[in-house]
C-alpha cells in the first residue's frame, strides 16, 4: 500500500496539465481502428471477468492512475484493493448463479487518437443460458504504450449509448430531472470558461476541477497537481492575451447525463479578442462529477470542434 501512494505521489507531482486545444485531424481509417481495439479492449474486460480473474481486471485491464466515480466525489484506485473487492464481488455473484458476462454491441466514441468511450448493456448469464440481470456501462478508455487502458467504468442504465460522430448536434432536453442535471453541469462548464477568462487561474485549479483531477496524454493518464495547473494556467493566460486574446466562450454546449453523479459535456469553445472577434475555434469533451460542493471537472480531453458526444437520455 505504502509504494502504491508514493507511486502516485510521483505522478501527482509530474503532472501538468494540458489547456483544449484542437486535436490533430484524424483520418477515417485510423478512427476505424481505434474503434476496433476499445471495442476489443471493452471485451477484454468482459471475458477477465467472467474467467473470475479479479487481478486481470485490476492490474490490466485498469489504467494506472484509474477513478471511480460517486456521489462524493472522485477516488483513485488502489489496484490491490479492487482486486480484493473484485473477488468479493465475483464470489456473490457465482453464489446467485452467475456464470458469465457480455456486451453484445460494443458502441465506441473516437474522441481523438489517445482517448475514447466504449459504451453498451452488459448482460449477466446463468449456467442454463437464462438471463440473471443486466445493466449499462460507460467506460474512458486512454491509449498506453501498452495499449487501451480503462480509466474508469460508470454504471449507468442499461440502454445507455454514448455516439460523437462528426456533425452531431447538440442535444440538451429530457425528462424534468435529466434537464435540470444538464443545465447544472453546463453552468458549471460555462463558470469554467467565465473563471478562465477572468485570468482566475487559482479558481480553475483548485474549484472547477475536482481533486483528483486527470489528464489523458499520449502515454496515458496522469494526475494533476493542482499547484501545477495553476501556474500552467496562469503562464498560458499570459501567453494568450499577448497573442490578443481576451476571453473564451462555449456557445452551444451539448450535455449528456450518464447517471445522477456523472456527465460529459462537449463542443466547439471559442477564443475572441477584444473587438469580440473569433480568433480560436477548438473542440472539447469534459468529464463531470456531481459532489456535494457541486458539479467539478474531472478531465478536460481536446477533440476536434466537430466532435460532440450525445446519449440516449
Amino acid at each position: 500500500m505504502r509504494k502504491w501512494l508514493m507511486g502516485f505521489a510521483a505522478a501527482m507531482l509530474s503532472a501538468a496539465p494540458v489547456l483544449a486545444q484542437t486535436a490533430p485531424a484524424m483520418s477515417a481509417a485510423d478512427v476505424a481502428k481505434i474503434k476496433v481495439e476499445v471495442a476489443a479492449a471493452l471485451q477484454d474486460y468482459m471475458k477477465a471477468f467472467s474467467a473470475q480473474d479479479s487481478k486481470a481486471v485490476a492490474r490490466v485491464i485498469y489504467s494506472q492512475p484509474g477513478i471511480t466515480l460517486s456521489e462524493q466525489g472522485v477516488t483513485l484506485i488502489d489496484p490491490a484493493q479492487q482486486e480484493v473487492t473484485n473477488a468479493a464481488f465475483i464470489k456473490k455473484l457465482v453464489e446467485s448463479g452467475w456464470v458469465r458476462t457480455e456486451t453484445p454491441q460494443v458502441t465506441v466514441c473516437v474522441l481523438n487518437a489517445s482517448a475514447a468511450i466504449g459504451s453498451g448493456k452488459y448482460i449477466r448469464y446463468r449456467k442454463d443460458g437464462t438471463i440473471h440481470s443486466q445493466g449499462g456501462g460507460v467506460n474512458f478508455y486512454s491509449k498506453t504504450p501498452q495499449g487501451w487502458k480503462m480509466v474508469t467504468r460508470i454504471n449507468t442504465p442499461a440502454e445507455k449509448i454514448v455516439t460523437c460522430e462528426d456533425g452531431t448536434q447538440p442535444s440538451n432536453g429530457g425528462a424534468p430531472d435529466v434537464k435540470k442535471a444538464k443545465d447544472e453541469v453546463i453552468a458549471a462548464v460555462r463558470n469554467y470558461m467565465a473563471q478562465y477568462s477572468a485570468r482566475n487561474a487559482k479558481a480553475v485549479a483548485h474549484e472547477v476541477y475536482s481533486k483528483p483531477g486527470l489528464q489523458f496524454g499520449a502515454n496515458g493518464v496522469s494526475l494533476i497537481d493542482p499547484d501545477k495547473q495553476e501556474a500552467s494556467t496562469a503562464e498560458r493566460i499570459k501567453q494568450m492575451v499577448a497573442e490578443g486574446w481576451d476571453k473564451s466562450t462555449f456557445p452551444n454546449p451539448s450535455a449528456c447525463i450518464l447517471n445522477p453523479y456523472a456527465a460529459i459535456v462537449s463542443g466547439a469553445f471559442h477564443r475572441h479578442d477584444k473587438a469580440g472577434k473569433v480568433i480560436f475555434e477548438g473542440g472539447e469533451t469534459d468529464l463531470f462529477v456531481k459532489t456535494p460542493q457541486g458539479w467539478k471537472m474531472i478531465s478536460l480531453i481536446g477533440t476536434a470542434p466537430s466532435k460532440v458526444v450525445t446519449c440516449n437520455d
